[in-house]
This record gives C-alpha cells, structure tokens and sequence, in this order.
C-alpha cells in the first residue's frame, strides 16, 4: 500500500513532495491545514485501516524533552486507533523551514543572497520567518511556494540529507520492503 504522509500545511505538503521526487521516493503527501487537523485527519485513517501513516508536525519548540514529551503524546493518541507498527511521528524542530537552512549553499544562487549571521540566529528558533526574511533580501519572489517550485535537484539532493528526511524516506523505504517495525516511539 502507498504509504500517506499527513503534514500541516500546504506548502509543508508541497515541499515534502519536491524532497520525495528528487529522492526518487512515492508517498500520498497530504496537507491537512493545521496541526489538529493533521492529528485528526491521522486518527481517522488509522482507524478506517489506512497503513502505513507517517505524520509529520511542526515541534515549536526547540527543547528536547518537550519536544520528547509531545511525541508521546501523539504517538498515544494515534495508538488508540491503531498499532504502533502502522504508524510514525516525526517532529520538524522546531519547524519545517528548519530544513532549507541545513546546507544554505544549495540555495544561495536560486535566492539570490546568502543568508545574514542574523538570520541564521533566528532559522534556529524560528525558520519560517527566517525563510522569509532570507527571501526578502534576495533578487526573486519572496515567497516559499515559489522556492519550492523552483529547486534544482542538486538543491533538492542536498537538502535531502537532513535528519528529518532522511527519516522519513527511510521510513517510506521500509514499508516497501517489508522491513516495518515498531515505528512509533515508545
């Protein structure tokens, strides 16, 4: 079965499925429009036999034992509906963009500056507006859908070996072959 990615947001959705084709990888990538929705919208495949499901949220935190904290809270709430083996949380820290600032190389010709040292303080506590202060400096459309849309896949590649993507293509990985063991974290 095609595994489902449920995310927040659109653009969320739209980047997760540039990082899946650059990757080479196939998955149903969903954006459920909030992070309540996103759980929600889990909870509710899970329990019409939906597998696998990987979830991924925006942790908003930067602190390890509360981010600890929430996923075991939703991996609770998602064990309600189904085994932990259909089923995985992953937590952007402490959101998505963080990942567009792993290696800023791959998208300084595309954006059209470097980032600033103060922008690079602020990705780490708060990428999205990060991201878009580092847009708005450079010499193309300040918006992330546009970025997105635009990465090369050298850009794609080298943004792939972040954490949070490679965990998740190797979750995707293992639902293909077979290999999917208990995924949610206890």
């Amino acid at each position: 079965m095609r595994p489902k990615i449920i995310v927040e947001g659109r653009t969320d959705a739209e980047f997760l499925k540039r990082m899946l084709e650059a990757s080479g990888e196939d998955a149903e990538v969903i954006a459920a429009g909030g992070r309540s929705s996103a759980l929600s919208y889990a909870r509710s495949l899970l329990a019409h036999g939906a597998r696998p499901i990987a979830l991924v949220l925006d942790s908003e935190t930067t602190q390890e034992s509360a981010e600890r904290d929430q996923q075991r809270v939703v991996s609770d709430l998602l064990r309600i509906t189904a085994p932990p083996t259909a089923f995985k949380v992953f937590f952007a820290t402490p959101e998505l963009e963080t990942v567009f600032f792993f290696d800023t190389s791959a998208l300084v010709d595309l954006i059209g500056s470097a980032p600033s040292g103060e922008v690079l303080v602020e990705a780490r506590y708060s990428p999205k507006h990060a991201l878009e202060t580092w847009l708005a400096t450079g010499d193309k459309p300040a918006d992330r859908s546009w970025l997105i849309n635009h990465l090369t896949p050298d850009a794609s590649r080298k943004l792939a070996k972040h954490r949070l993507i490679k965990d998740l293509l190797t979750f995707i990985r293992s639902t293909k072959d077979g290999q999917q063991q208990e995924l949610a974290v206890e």
